[in-house]
């Protein structure tokens, strides 16, 4: 299991965004009861954001504010990271001092000051400010005690570089799952080993391509319909990547494990405690089909066994630039 700035997260994370970034947001009583099933679990590591919500931006915020107040002795037990300088209106991250001095301000008070920002990041790198010029401004909000560490948000090996060379980068998340396998070729995944970045993979279950739940291209337009249109897959990647999912449908029920379990245990395999998925969930009996992968984790031959039938079914990127660097498997939890 990883050590985030020297506090050790569970194997898996809870991804916060679907509870609130949906036109029906989950009541209060449903959330926490998924939350707190979650914390009692090893799940540790809550990522939220500034910005998710629809017709309220900061309800995420608002949500974990509640939830606070209401399970005091759950606030030291949580890693709280928080994404933010995002403007939903314009979708564009900012970088800048003033942008990151307002987000930081904003999500202090929006959670009345009970919680700590254990890690904050910006939503993206922000391509108009200097890397370096952001991370000395967040280091100043670690010196001053706003938050207590800094991470990334899905960076380039180059920006990964720059930024460490300013500031320690207590984690770095990153888009991976076993449909999504970028950072085994652009080099991202080799890089954060080498310095001993943990990374924290967000859509590990492919924005539910594999949960089995996705299985039609109607249930991808219901998808487009109840959330933000550019976080959902398009229906050309899942026509796409049909062949590959039925294939691996067929493993998960050899290896007695839902599709879900499988996708999760094969990222707990690959990172081998370097790599924390953070699934979200709607409802808690999909939280708690989730956490079944703790007790399912590939063994090696499972694990190649993984590994061949995805490079059979799914192309890989288009121009990797570098050969893929997959490693993993083993027989007890990481």
């Amino acid at each position: 299991m990883p050590y985030i700035n020297n506090f050790l997260v569970g194997p898996i994370g809870l991804g916060l965004k679907s509870l609130t970034w949906t036109e029906n947001p989950v009541p209060d009583e449903e959330a926490f009861r998924i939350m707190n099933y979650a914390l009692s679990h090893g799940c540790s590591f809550w990522d939220a954001g500034e910005f998710y919500g629809l017709s309220e931006p900061l309800a995420n915020l608002q949500l974990l504010s509640r939830y606070f107040q209401k399970f005091p002795d759950s606030i030291d037990k949580v890693f709280l990271s928080v994404k933010g300088a995002f403007d939903p209106e314009t979708h564009r991250v900012h970088g800048t001092r003033e942008c990151i001095t307002k987000s930081i301000k904003t999500v202090r008070e929006t959670l009345k000051k009970v919680k700590t920002i254990d890690l904050y990041q910006c939503a993206a790198i922000d391509p108009d400010t200097p890397i370096e010029e952001t991370m000395a401004c967040l280091k100043e909000f670690v010196d001053s005690g706003d938050i207590r560490c800094i991470g990334l948000c899905e960076p380039s090996v180059e920006e990964i570089k720059r930024a460490h060379s300013v500031v320690r980068i207590a984690a770095i998340e990153v888009h991976y799952s076993m449909l999504f396998r970028e950072i085994e070729y652009n080099g991202v995944k080799k890089l954060c080993h080498d310095l001993s970045i943990p990374l924290v993979a967000h859509s590990p279950l492919a924005h539910g391509l594999l949960t089995g739940r996705v299985t039609t291209m109607a249930d991808i337009e219901n998808l487009k319909k109840h959330h933000q249109c550019n976080e959902q897959p398009p229906s050309s990647t899942f026509s796409s990547t049909l062949p590959c999912i039925q294939a691996l449908k067929e493993l998960a029920s050899k290896y007695d494990m839902s599709l879900a379990e499988l996708a999760l245990s094969f990222i707990l395999s690959a990172g081998r405690g370097r790599i924390l998925p953070i699934p979200s969930a709607t409802s808690y009996d999909l939280i708690e089909a989730s956490l079944g992968s703790f007790s399912k984790v590939l063994d090696t031959y499972q694990f190649a066994e993984v590994v061949s039938c995805l490079e059979k079914t799914l192309p890989p990127p288009a121009s990797p630039n570098s050969e893929p660097q997959v490693t993993g498997g083993c027989s007890s939890m990481c």
